[in-house]
């Protein structure tokens, strides 16, 4: 990925005489971590319309998938399963909204890293992606996830990993 800055320009923002290595690379780092969090805010589902238009289509697509697969299995569980899920999923993706995706930007354009807080959103619209995928397996892994303590230690190893790595460019 080219540099957006020269390095005329980082010796001009920094002060510095002599610019390393790992100045160009934590700036790379930063600039890879803004176009992600962009593309994800543009696909992330936001409004009311897309977020029931989901719900819709994965309710009915996976009970479908099943029966596919397995003709015997009792369908009105699995119906009454995937409706409860999706619409656990949905809902935390419209209570989390796009904010977290608005902050870690800013923070990254600052030339900061992202708050804890981003990193906990961030991985609870994991645990809703989790629930909308079908299966009883990611639905128990997202169980997993949402438990309080364990999102606090992952965005507290995520931040920390997170860290090391712009620490050690």
């Amino acid at each position: 990925m080219k540099p957006v800055l020269t390095k005329a320009e980082l010796h001009f923002l920094l002060g510095k005489a002599n610019i390393d290595k790992t100045h160009i690379k934590q700036l790379e780092y930063l600039e890879t971590g803004i176009a992600m969090l962009r593309a994800l805010k543009i696909i992330y589902p936001e409004r009311i319309q897309t977020l029931i238009a989901l719900f819709i289509l994965l309710s009915i697509f996976n009970p479908l998938e099943y029966k596919f697969v397995t003709p015997f299995h009792p369908q009105v569980a699995l119906l009454v399963l995937t409706i409860v899920s999706n619409g656990v999923g949905l809902f935390l993706l419209h209570k989390l909204g796009a904010g977290w995706i608005t902050k870690g930007l800013n923070c990254m354009r600052a030339g900061l890293l992202p708050t804890i807080e981003t990193y906990r959103s961030a991985i609870l619209s994991l645990v809703a992606l989790l629930f909308l995928i079908p299966g009883i397996t990611f639905s128990m892994m997202g169980i997993a996830l949402a438990i309080p303590p364990v999102t606090n230690l992952l965005a507290d190893r995520l931040e920390r990993l997170v860290i090391r790595k712009f620490e050690s460019a």
